[in-house]
């Protein structure tokens, strides 16, 4: 990770990793995305663990200590939430398309590098900016640093920790699980034709 500012003389990052294996078949890769299909975000709870530089340069050090419990709280892992999805939408080993097409977890780079990756040619998101709640805390860096709309939805993840493409066919029922399972989510756009791969934000 790059945190400028955090590692002093002798200091070091220790990370861990999981490895593990999928069948080629299975790999969700974007490559089945088409015109049409869904984006379903789900929340995330904070800065996961991600744009704290920009963050530090943003608030002063009494607002870092007053906003100390939002600044800090902990990434959520979407593990039990993803794998109950593929589950449930694509257990069947004869499928010939997949139902859930790219699944993005938002983070570096946020929505303009994390979910424009797993798009193909041709292709381009829509999303609606007002489709869901942006935590305050977001509001108060970007006023407090002055900083540029477009800068926020490239470095934070905006309240979105994960976004989900499904085949708009199956759409619904995907919502009507996820309520069901009692997982919070919103629908935040659709995949429209383009010939640059890129996100657009409507207001």
């Amino acid at each position: 990770a790059e945190m400028p500012g955090m590692y002093k003389k002798d200091d070091y990052d220790l990370a861990g990793f999981a490895v593990g294996i999928v069948e080629k078949s299975k790999i969700i890769d974007g490559s089945d995305i088409k015109a049409g299909d869904r984006v379903i975000g789900l929340p995330s709870s904070g800065f996961h663990s991600n744009g704290y530089s920009l963050v530090r340069r943003a608030l002063s050090s009494s607002q870092q200590k007053k906003y100390a419990k939002e600044i800090l709280e902990p990434t959520k892992i979407y593990a039990k939430e993803i794998l109950a999805i593929l589950e449930k939408f694509e257990n069947e080993a004869a499928r010939s398309s997949k139902n859930i097409k790219a699944i993005a977890h938002i983070t570096g780079g946020a929505f303009y590098e994390k979910l424009t990756k797993v798009l193909p040619l041709g292709k381009c998101f829509s999303i609606n900016k007002g489709s869901w709640v942006i935590p305050k805390i977001f509001e108060i860096v970007q006023n407090s640093g002055k900083i540029d709309e477009k800068e926020m939805y490239r470095t934070f993840n905006m309240g979105i920790g994960l976004a989900i493409v499904v085949d708009k066919r199956i759409a619904g029922e995907v919502e009507k699980f996820l309520k069901k399972k009692r997982i919070k989510f919103f629908s935040i756009g659709e995949v429209v034709k383009d010939n640059k791969r890129k996100i657009v934000f409507n207001a």
